[in-house]
């Protein structure tokens, strides 16, 4: 799979870590881990000193999936997955669940692999453009409905929202 370079990490890469200010970090600002420690409760504390740096369970550590599960009334922790964050779950999304032909509706501005990844899986993609001047409101339905829909049972795709986790929000 043949999949374009990310502009903006490239321009990331080359400019992130030497620009004396960034106004424009999508993460948060680092807490010193001493800090982060002492919000720790005896089982994470013990968790953390007992700590091998190294590969987990490919799911992700259990413990953690039934930390999610647990804020959710219909998932079980064997049906949750972790990643490393988002490009590596949107990647993973798009290539469990797109296929050829499928149409997916994405936000942009936004995680440029949601659109380049379903591209590159031979989807038919419709950016659904988010204004300032229009207080980010994203018509969704109207959007569908402009892109057209070349697949016989309807299927659409939609990605995520900036700083949330990629979503499946139409019908298979």
């Amino acid at each position: 799979m043949a999949i374009p370079p990310f502009k903006l990490e490239r321009y990331f890469a080359a400019w992130e870590f030497v620009s004396p200010y960034l106004l424009c970090s999508s993460d948060i600002e680092g807490w010193a881990l001493a800090d982060l420690l002492a919000l720790a409760d005896k089982d994470g504390r013990a968790r953390w000193d007992g700590l091998s740096l190294g590969y987990t369970e490919y799911p992700g550590l259990p413990a953690l999936r039934a930390a999610i599960a647990e804020i959710y009334t219909q998932v079980a922790p064997d049906e949750i997955l972790t990643f490393a964050g988002a490009s590596e779950a949107i990647f993973a999304f798009m290539q469990t669940t797109v296929a050829p032909g499928d149409h997916v509706i994405t936000w942009w501005p936004g995680y440029q692999s949601l659109a380049e990844v379903a591209r590159a899986r031979r989807a038919d993609v419709t950016l659904l453009p988010l204004r300032h001047d229009e207080g980010w409101a994203a018509e969704c339905r109207s959007a569908a409905r402009r892109s057209g829909n070349s697949r016989k049972d309807g299927r659409h795709r939609q990605g995520s929202a900036p700083g949330s986790q990629p979503g499946y929000t139409g019908g298979s």
